[in-house]
């Protein structure tokens, strides 16, 4: 599985869903292999063994029909690895009435696929620590997100000037924060260099990467409120229709010149799966 990158950068959404690609492929999907002993498809830049393509194909009714895939090969006892260093690009969605209808419909179908696969986890053939790492890829995500909720919006709260800082804490407490921002700084200072090695002919992207981690408990916040709607939504059985994303196309020629009257950009549908 490789990693993706936005190919026309201009504006400001497009440059955030940029520095977030990066970031998802260069830093946490290494991670997570790491953990969890296996990656898994993203629906697109991936290279796959035929016949097991072919033996296991996709469950149209899944809003994330790739990780739903991923999952079902995992637990049959495969692996995917990520190379973040294959990329291909694609294009920003277009707008973020568009984002958020793509990301929602991403959080269903990883809720779905949590949901639909609690069950056949324990009657696979997986050894335990394979079914431990496949929880953590599916089941422990409200756990992470729970913990950096607290971490990024509500301890900054708390610990502010406003509220009760940070020195009328009990010591323990305060160098359990400190850790968390050390090890936060670390991460957000190696994806920054990470950038500069991998993207060093796009300065751009190191300032989107760095404004990624400063921003970071926005961005959480954000993943929390549209996590916890699909959640919502699948309990309820109500995940409504796949929609394909709209996204916004180049109007030159490559050369600079207008190929369409006004000059701009213009929202089609494509018809891939991401």
């Amino acid at each position: 599985q490789g990693s993706t990158y936005i190919r026309r950068t201009e504006g400001l959404l497009a440059r955030a869903v940029d520095a977030e690609f990066f970031v998802t492929h260069f830093v946490y999907f290494p991670a997570m292999e790491a953990l969890a002993g296996t990656g898994y498809f993203g629906g697109s830049n991936a290279l796959w063994q035929a016949s097991v393509l072919r033996e296991y194909g996709f469950h149209r009714s899944m809003h994330c029909e790739d990780v739903d895939l991923s999952a079902r090969i995992i637990l049959d006892g495969h692996r995917i690895r990520f190379c973040p260093t294959a990329r291909s690009g694609e294009l920003a969605p277009a707008g973020a009435a568009a984002l958020m209808s793509q990301r929602l419909r991403w959080f269903i179908g990883w809720e779905q696929c949590t949901a639909k696969y609690w069950l056949p986890l324990f009657r696979s053939p997986l050894p335990p620590l394979r079914k431990l790492g496949f929880i953590y890829m599916f089941h422990f995500r409200w756990a992470l997100l729970v913990s950096a909720f607290l971490g990024a919006v509500v301890n900054p709260i708390l610990m502010s000037p406003f509220a009760y800082p940070l020195w009328t804490w009990s010591t323990p407490v305060r160098y359990c924060t400190y850790i968390t921002l050390l090890f936060y700084s670390f991460v957000a200072a190696y994806s920054v260099c990470s950038c500069v090695w991998h993207e060093r002919y796009r300065p751009f992207s190191w300032v989107g990467v760095a404004l990624f981690y400063a921003l970071g408990w926005l961005y959480i916040g954000w993943h929390a409120t549209l996590q916890s709607i699909a959640l919502a939504r699948v309990v309820r059985g109500n995940v409504g229709e796949w929609k394909v994303t709209r996204r916004t196309v180049d109007s030159t020629d490559g050369l600079g010149k207008p190929l369409l009257p006004n000059g701009g950009a213009v929202a089609v549908p494509i018809s891939a799966g991401r």
